[in-house]
């Protein structure tokens, strides 16, 4: 199977307070880490990133495809939608994540990939919640996500309740990820602190 990957960083970013994917993270800044992370997994011409219409981006591996938000902060599902619109159309499914994500590892979206099976999308979940932005979604659930779009749905977990999905519990993924750090996004400046700071441990 051709695996893709979209990776969206065209929100708001309020309660950072400055833009996520320029963010400095060692020598990259948060999108390039995010990038170079998710093509371990994915090759780079398989690799969507979808930003806001006049969203400065830092420089990117020439393979990857950045698209520009039709619908400006319209939400993830927008995004979602964007990003699978513009994947090669022999890429049947993609992992989904954020700019936000540095500590994402690798074996966690071989994982996701390989329990796909039959399902529309393969999603992990903890005893509170799903996890839409560290799962893989097939491609053939764009009609599906249209739909829920033009009914003034902007959620992924809208999307997912519409869908067969296979839920994979965070435990289960504890093996490949000790510290279940790729489901950390950074919301804030102390999340973004504190991921640098393990990031520097890990290292």
């Amino acid at each position: 199977m051709i695996r893709g990957a979209i990776i969206l960083c065209g929100g708001q970013s309020s309660r950072m307070g400055t833009d996520k994917a320029l963010l400095p993270f060692g020598e990259e800044t948060l999108l390039e880490r995010t990038v170079r992370l998710v093509s371990i997994s994915v090759a780079p011409q398989h690799i969507v990133v979808v930003a806001a219409a006049e969203q400065p981006l830092p420089p990117l591996p020439v393979e990857v495809q950045i698209v520009r938000d039709q619908q400006p902060y319209a939400g993830p599902l927008a995004a979602l939608i964007e990003g699978m619109q513009a994947l090669n159309s022999a890429v049947p499914a993609a992992f989904v994540t954020g700019c936000d994500a540095p500590l994402l590892e690798s074996s966690v979206i071989d994982l996701l990939f390989d329990e796909l099976g039959d399902s529309s999308a393969v999603v992990p979940q903890d005893a509170e919640r799903l996890y839409p932005l560290t799962a893989v979604y097939k491609t053939n659930i764009l009609a599906e996500a249209k739909l829920q779009l033009a009914a003034g749905r902007h959620s992924l977990h809208g999307l997912l309740e519409q869908v067969e999905i296979k839920r994979i519990p965070l435990e289960t993924l504890r093996k490949f990820d000790p510290s279940l750090a790729s489901f950390e996004n950074l919301n804030t400046l102390a999340d973004y602190e504190a991921a640098i700071s393990r990031a520097n441990t890990r290292n």
